[in-house]
């Protein structure tokens, strides 16, 4: 499925491609959020255990499942 938004496609790199993008991103780590607390327990894999395979700490799949994916420092 194709996700049409405009009629005409902007110019590369206007401030409405940033735009679009953004809200691509959004939507991408929204299905993510949704999607991984339920693989994982499928799996019967705890947080932790899921942090072990991956090698991350189970801070970072706890934020994937919150959808904080970016760091806000500064």
């Amino acid at each position: 499925m194709q996700l049409k938004l405009y009629k005409k496609k902007p110019k590369s790199g206007s401030a409405t491609d940033s735009i679009l993008n953004i809200i691509l991103v959004e939507v991408v780590i929204m299905k993510f959020c949704d999607k991984l607390p339920k693989l994982r327990k499928n799996n019967n894999y705890s947080q932790e255990q899921l942090a072990e395979r991956l090698n991350v700490s189970r801070q970072a799949v706890s934020k994937w499942e919150l959808g904080r994916f970016l760091s806000r420092h500064g």
